[in-house]
């Protein structure tokens, strides 16, 4: 007969092995999470883009964003308000009195829209106010503060550039104010939100949050849970309080708020085969919900957005108070 004789382990040596498996358990848990998660940043539109993928594999994600990412620098360039681009040669032949300007459809359509978001607002929200932000010191690369000269500034206002100024028809438009010098700002990062979301769709990417700068879009959810959306403190590096975002289930698309002049947490995604006018009647509120952040941890909070002047709120995106920045 042999006799086998088994160590006895002591209580903090049981409580030691149950701790390590504890931690391996967690660690493989984590890392499962992490494969869940794919994150993907650049740098578009004079801003940090950040797009967020939930459950999709790596390569499904990483090809899905890198053709949202080309779109971002398609639109960017395209429509830029100061360097070589279709918008600036639109600008100079409004401004040398010339009419019936040939533009490509894209850029009919996004005028067109812009122009009835404008309607709804009073035309406070106005994108015609190109020559006005140039003054203030906007068009440039690195934003350096300037202060108009009072007599040009006085003649900006007082020649009263708006998006009703403008006739738009078969991809052709006409401007009866030579005034008007149109930037996009403040509507472009909307409309590249919605282009994101149905790239993202078409790729077979269903749960995803897109951040351009604080201009942030959510579509579906992070597996449980609503994405949630951080808005930071304007002086100091913390959130003030964070939104949950979770898509609407509506028959119905929802109009994009995104556009607006203010940086926005739009929670879905917007058809773009229906009219632009028609989707800014059926604009409703976001079903994002307020909570305020108990610590200023949640969120990673984005460099500083360039200041915005009295003079050009209306056509800029960003929000001298307050801006949003994805939690995850």
């Amino acid at each position: 007969m042999r006799l086998i004789l088994r160590p006895k382990l002591r209580a903090g040596s049981r409580l030691a092995a149950l701790l390590c498996a504890a931690s391996l358990l967690a660690g493989l848990l984590g890392g499962c999470a992490r494969e869940r998660l794919q994150q993907q940043e650049a740098y578009v539109f004079g801003t940090r883009v950040e797009v967020l993928t939930w459950e999709a594999s790596e390569d499904t994600a990483r090809a899905a964003v890198a053709e949202v990412l080309h779109e971002f620098d398609r639109l960017h360039r395209a429509y830029h308000a100061w360097e070589p681009s279709e918008l600036t040669t639109l600008n100079s032949a409004i401004a040398a009195g010339q009419a019936s300007i040939p533009v490509s459809p894209e850029l009919a359509a996004m005028l067109t829209d812009a122009k009835a978001i404008a309607a709804t607002g009073d035309e406070l929200f106005n994108p015609a106010l190109g020559h006005l932000i140039a003054l203030w010191g906007f068009h440039s690369d690195t934003f350096k503060p300037l202060r108009p000269d009072p007599a040009e500034l006085a003649a900006a206002i007082s020649a009263r550039p708006q998006m009703a100024d403008l006739n738009i028809a078969d991809n052709r438009v006409t401007s009866r104010n030579p005034a008007v010098q149109l930037d996009l700002g403040g509507y472009a990062k909307g409309y590249a939100l919605d282009r994101a979301a149905a790239i993202l769709k078409a790729r077979g990417v269903s749960n995803a949050l897109i951040n351009i700068g604080g201009n942030v879009l959510a579509l579906g959810s992070k597996g449980d849970t609503p994405w949630r959306v951080g808005i930071q403190h304007p002086r100091e590096p913390r959130p003030l309080a964070t939104l949950p975002c979770a898509t609407a289930k509506r028959s119905a698309p929802r109009a994009t708020t995104s556009a607006s002049s203010s940086s926005t947490a739009s929670a879905t995604a917007t058809s773009l085969t229906r009219a632009p006018a028609t989707r800014q009647r059926e604009r409703r509120p976001s079903p994002c919900s307020s909570r305020r952040a108990p610590t200023p941890a949640p969120c990673r909070m984005p460099p500083a957005n360039r200041p915005t002047s009295a003079a050009n709120a209306g056509a800029t995106t960003q929000n001298a108070s307050a801006s949003t920045t994805p939690c995850g």
